[in-house]
């Protein structure tokens, strides 16, 4: 039984969503759980953890921007390689 849940638009909800709905139909079954059903939580779960480890990366390197404007600056070598595909073009 799948309940109709508002789509947020963000994907980690979306995700948690996912894993929470696979997770209940295990939960209303009798019998054993499949190692391709538990491929597909695992699955869900990673992309939820990695989702969340590139969050809290990005919320740190703009408190590190913040406290530190040079950390935000673009290193000088990619300056030079757009300067020189743009020279190019």
């Amino acid at each position: 039984m799948m309940r109709s849940l508002p789509d947020h638009g963000l994907p980690l909800i979306q995700l948690k969503e996912q894993r929470r709905d696979l997770v209940v139909a295990l939960q209303n079954r009798n019998g054993p759980i499949s190692g391709w059903e538990l491929m597909q939580i695992a699955a869900v779960q990673q992309a939820i953890t990695s989702g969340k480890a590139s969050t809290t990366a990005l919320e740190g390197s703009t408190e590190a921007a913040q406290f530190h404007p040079q950390a935000a600056t673009v290193p000088q070598a990619s300056e030079e390689r757009k300067a020189r595909r743009v020279a190019a073009d």
